[in-house]
This record gives C-alpha cells, sequence and structure tokens, in this order.
C-alpha cells in the first residue's frame, strides 16, 4: 500500500526519518514537501490541492495519507477517490464558528512575532502546554529540530499560520467520515487532542490510541510506538477489524 506523510508546520521531511525506518515493509513510503513558493496558496484548500497533484502525479494507485498537525488537516482536504484512509497524528478538526475569531488573534499574535523576532518566537512556541513533551527530548534532537525551523523565512512562518489556519478551513468531521478507515493518534501529554481523538472515536470507520510517554510530536517523542500503531491498524484493517 502506498503511504503518503505530510509533516506539520514549519517542518520537513526529514521528521519523518526515525519513524520511516519502524514502518512495515507492506507500505511504499513517499514523503512530500510544502512548495517552496507557499505564499501562492491563499488558503488550506489550495494548498490541499498541490498535495493533492503531487499524490496523483506519483502515484496512480490505492494509498493512504499520515499527516501531523497542519499535515494532518491538509490530508483531509486532498483525499480523492483513490485514498483508502487517513492516519491522522494530533490533528486539528476545526474550529467552531464562535471560536474563529478568538482563534484569528491567537495566530495574528505569533504570526507577528515570527516577523519581528524569529528566534523568541521558537523560543516560546515550545513553551506552549502542547509541546511539554520538546524539553523530555535529547538535547541533540532538539538541536537538530531547531536547526531547520530556523531556516524558514518569517513572512512564510506568518503566512502558514494566517492563512492555513484552522480558523480558515471548514470543519473537517465529514471528510474524516466519509473514510474508509481512519487512525487518529495523540501523546496522553496533549490532553487537547486526547479530546479531539476520544470525540472521533465514536465513529465507526476511526480508532484512537493514545500513545504513552509523549505529547504533540508523537512521531518524533515516541516514535517506536507511533509506528506499531500504525502497522497494527494497517493489520486490522487489511483483516477487516477495525
Amino acid at each position: 500500500m502506498n503511504l503518503f506523510f505530510i509533516h506539520g508546520f514549519a517542518g520537513s521531511p526529514s521528521d519523518w526519518d526515525e519513524l520511516l525506518s519502524l514502518i512495515s515493509n507492506d507500505f511504499k513510503t513517499h514523503v512530500l514537501s510544502y512548495p517552496e513558493q507557499i505564499i501562492d496558496f491563499e488558503n488550506p484548500e489550495k494548498l490541499a490541492e498541490y498535495f493533492r497533484a503531487e499524490i496523483r502525479a506519483l502515484c496512480g494507485e490505492p494509498y493512504l495519507i499520515c499527516g501531523y498537525s497542519m499535515g494532518g488537516r491538509l490530508a483531509c482536504l486532498a483525499d480523492d477517490e483513490n485514498c483508502q484512509g487517513l492516519i491522522l497524528l494530533s490533528t486539528s478538526t476545526g474550529i467552531a464558528e464562535k471560536d474563529k475569531n478568538k482563534r484569528v488573534e491567537f495566530d495574528n499574535k505569533w504570526a507577528q512575532l515570527a516577523l519581528t523576532n524569529r528566534n523568541k518566537f521558537w523560543e516560546n512556541w515550545y513553551k506552549q502546554e502542547i509541546f511539554q513533551g520538546f524539553n523530555d527530548l535529547p538535547k541533540s534532537k532538539q538541536e537538530m529540530l531547531f536547526s531547520y525551523k530556523e531556516k524558514h523565512e518569517p513572512k512564510k512562518l506568518a503566512h502558514l499560520l494566517t492563512k492555513i489556519s484552522p480558523a480558515r478551513h471548514k470543519s473537517l468531521k465529514q471528510s474524516i467520515k466519509s473514510q474508509k478507515g481512519v487512525l487518529y493518534i495523540a501523546g496522553e501529554r496533549d490532553k487537547k487532542y486526547c479530546g479531539m481523538g476520544e470525540k472521533l472515536s465514536i465513529l465507526p470507520n476511526v480508532e484512537f490510541i493514545k500513545l504513552p510517554n509523549c505529547g504533540h510530536m508523537v512521531h518524533i517523542e515516541n516514535s517506536i510506538e507511533c509506528a506499531d500503531a500504525i502497522n497494527s491498524w494497517y493489520r486490522r484493517q487489511l483483516n477487516g477489524t477495525k
């Protein structure tokens, strides 16, 4: 089975390296990159169209998409008739209408900080509650993550935050409901996204797995158990069990 990976906000294809080394040989893996001219993409749907075209160019066969955070949201929007399911890591299903203005304010604040002081932006970004697992990573891994994140241009960071925000697209629940199968993974220390996973798990096509000893970045903080969850879920899909 073809399995495509879409990384999260200001990430890198190399974010998946450790997980890929543990993924079953049942998969033919493809790691997608965000377009260089990201500012040309004015909303999540347009960026999802880019990824859909990339997938079609690489594969005319059935496939799955695995996305982390922003990448998971884009995966929900990028599927087509060949998509056999989604693997969503720490992925928001969208923002309620009543909360969208508050989220826009949140995004604008972070975008302004990225434009004025990129170093302080990254320092503060990983102090957010959902990223508490970041400080538990080995220093070498923290430095690796910072090394390429600091290369992102401030204006591109600001664009992603404001234009590809979850406040900029419709709820993704209908897309999730329409899938043949969905695996939703969140880390036990990430209460917000565990809550989302628990709510989604009432759907007959969704399986929620809460990974131990990690927070938001499940594929980086606990790559072994994340890969095992993906491999096991796919075997259950083949066997016709949830």
